[in-house]
This record gives structure tokens, C-alpha cells and sequence, in this order.
């Protein structure tokens, strides 16, 4: 069982070079700082190459973010998924190239200096608020039309939007409109080679008071997915409920002041197998305590009480100001993979421990 904490942590990754110390074997060979190479792309694609940066990828993976547009694009390599050693450039365009159709964002060009990866990685755009209900990510050919609208993962919550998707390959990505048939074509494909080795199981409750009410909210969250290394999309089934008493004197209203809630539905999650790069803050509804997630994710739930409860109380009403869940509603969470142990995070809520376990 896991106490709510209070305090707002900021995310931030640090790289430290030691002096004269020869590096150890798979370490990569970019300096901080170092400018990344030149990148040449196709014609018609618009690099805004003094925006570039490297992405130097070490025996446990590596990642990189940079800005595209309105959003915020990610590439992130599990340990294993490419070449130790392995030196990459992520360059985002000025401008979507022409051939790109409905585009949405202007979209990032991955130079792999001839290491390519050999198994899955992880790309992701964020931006704030909600684009359109049929955006998806896009793999681009050479003369910028889509080459590949990629299976995606959307996770929005009131204050952003996460899209997120596992490809075996890079050349330009973007993010662009695409088809409901289409994208049904990118999942099916996806979900045969998915093999959904693992199940992501958490069972657990926290406690703590808040406002005069003493709040008990339990989880259940059963999802299966991953790959070889755990990595990718899970979905499956959620269940949160919460239990609360006010804590104060309610004089002639005994009674108003028990509350009793649960909401059902679904969950999906979603793995990068290292810690996420850094996403800009999508709202102020993330304020997360997790150092270094290792996934996303989000529960749509409805529910059979109301987890937005007030008690009439003789000085007013007296309400819960945690979270929402009325009717339907999508609840975000972080999600934290260290070995067999997991952690989800919802945020103003607190910790809820469980497990990954391989079939």
C-alpha cells in the first residue's frame, strides 16, 4: 500500500562525462553538447537542421526529444533494439512536406548513420489539447506522401493528447488524418505480430485524507501485451472504486458524510521498456510524483456510483476535490516496470503497486 504524496516533482535527465576515463565497451561516442552531423534528406523535405539533436544510444537503449511544430516528438530505443554504440540524428522539418496529405504536425526525420535498429522502438508526438479524432502517426515516403499510417495508441486527458506506436524502422514520421479504414488495417496488422507475452497486473489500494475526508481508493487493472522485451501496447480490463467518510462533526446530517463509488471499463498502457524522455506538461492535471515512468497510460471508465461526491455538512457542502469520474470519463496514469515490479500513478490520487508477469 502506497500513501498519496503532495509535492510536484520535475522530470529531468542529466548526462555526466567523467574526465580521461576510456569509454566502456557499447558506451556512445557523442560528447554532450556535441552539435549533431549534417543530415541530408529527400528533396522536398524541409530539415531545420540548427534544431537537431542527437540521439546516442548505449547498451540499455537510449532516447531523444525534439520540437515539431505544436508538438513534441519522441524517439525512444530499448536496450537491445539497436546497435550499442550507435550514433542517430533526429531532425524535425519546418514545414510537412507537400506530399503529405491532411498532414497535422510537420513531422521529424530519423538519419540512423547506418545503424539501423533491430527490434522495436518507440516514436511519439504530444501536443496540448485534443487534434483530430483520426490523427495517426505516419511513416513518409521519399517524395513525402504517406508510406505507412502506422497502428497508434492515442492517450488525451483534459490537457493534451499522447500518440504513441512501436515501429521496427525510421525515415520521416509525421502525424496526419488517415482513414478509419486504414487505421483499422494498421491495428490488425499490428495486433498479428503482436505476441502479448505479458500481463501487467495491479491489484493494490492507498489511503490517505484530503479536505476532512478520509478517502480509500482501490485499483484493479489486469492488461496483456508486450514483446520480447516487454515493451508496446497493452490493453484490458479496469475497475477504480473509492470508499470515503468525513471526518468532521455532522451534527444533525449523520450519515451525508459516507461516500461509496466505483467506476468500470477499460485500460491501455503503453511501454517505451526505459524511461520516458521528458513530454511537455499537458494540462494541470498531471501532477505526478513518478521519477522516470517507463509507460503511459489511460482508463475509460463508467461508473455505477459517483467518485465526485459532496456531503451537506452545517457549514456547506463539504466535497472531494480528487478526481472525476461522471458517466464516462478518461482517467490518465504513469506506469513505472522495474524487473517484476510495477507501479501506476494517478495523479492526485497517489501509488498503486502490482506486478508484470510473463505467460
Amino acid at each position: 500500500m502506497r500513501i498519496a504524496r503532495s509535492s510536484i516533482t520535475i522530470l529531468a535527465c542529466a548526462l555526466a562525462i567523467s574526465g580521461c576515463t576510456p569509454p566502456a565497451p557499447g558506451t556512445p561516442t557523442v560528447p554532450a553538447g556535441s552539435p549533431p552531423p549534417s543530415v541530408v534528406a529527400p528533396p522536398g523535405f524541409d530539415l531545420d537542421s540548427a534544431a537537431a539533436v542527437p540521439l546516442a544510444i548505449g547498451a540499455d537503449g537510449g532516447n531523444a526529444t525534439l520540437t515539431s511544430g505544436e508538438w513534441t516528438a519522441v524517439v525512444s530505443v530499448p536496450g537491445g533494439s539497436a546497435p550499442a554504440g550507435a550514433n542517430w540524428t533526429l531532425t524535425p522539418l519546418r514545414t510537412a512536406p507537400g506530399g503529405l496529405v491532411d498532414a497535422l504536425a510537420p513531422g521529424i526525420y530519423v538519419d540512423e548513420a547506418g545503424q539501423a535498429p533491430t527490434g522495436d522502438c518507440v516514436i511519439a508526438f504530444a501536443v496540448k489539447g485534443k487534434p483530430h479524432a483520426d490523427a495517426s502517426i505516419v511513416k513518409l515516403a521519399d517524395d513525402g506522401s504517406v508510406a505507412e499510417v502506422v497502428a497508434t495508441v492515442r492517450q488525451e486527458t483534459k490537457g493534451g493528447t499522447l500518440l504513441l506506436a512501436e515501429v521496427t524502422g525510421f525515415s520521416p514520421y509525421s502525424v496526419a488524418k488517415a482513414s478509419a479504414a486504414a487505421r483499422k488495417t494498421a491495428k490488425q496488422k499490428r495486433d498479428k505480430q503482436a505476441k502479448k507475452l505479458y500481463v501487467i497486473s495491479v491489484h493494490d489500494s492507498v489511503k490517505f485524507t484530503k479536505a476532512d475526508w478520509k478517502l480509500e481508493f482501490t485499483l484493479d487493472l489486469d492488461l496483456a501485451g508486450g514483446s520480447a522485451n516487454s515493451s508496446g501496447a497493452y490493453t484490458g480490463n479496469a475497475t477504480l472504486s473509492v470508499t470515503g467518510q468525513y471526518t468532521k462533526d455532522l451534527g444533525v446530517h449523520k450519515g451525508k458524510g459516507k461516500i461509496k463509488g466505483s467506476a468500470k471499463g477499460t485500460g491501455n498502457a503503453f511501454l517505451v521498456g526505459l524511461p520516458l524522455a521528458p513530454l511537455p506538461p499537458l494540462g494541470d492535471d498531471f501532477p505526478y510524483q513518478m521519477e522516470e515512468p517507463t509507460g503511459t497510460g489511460t482508463m475509460s471508465l463508467a461508473s455505477s456510483g459517483s467518485l465526485s461526491v459532496s456531503a451537506d455538512t452545517p457549514q456547506g457542502p463539504a466535497s472531494i476535490p480528487v478526481m472525476s469520474v461522471n458517466g464516462k470519463d478518461l482517467v490518465p496514469y504513469r506506469i513505472k516496470v522495474e524487473g517484476t515490479n510495477v507501479t501506476v500513478e494517478i495523479a492526485n490520487v497517489g501509488e498503486f503497486s502490482g506486478h508484470l508477469v510473463k505467460f
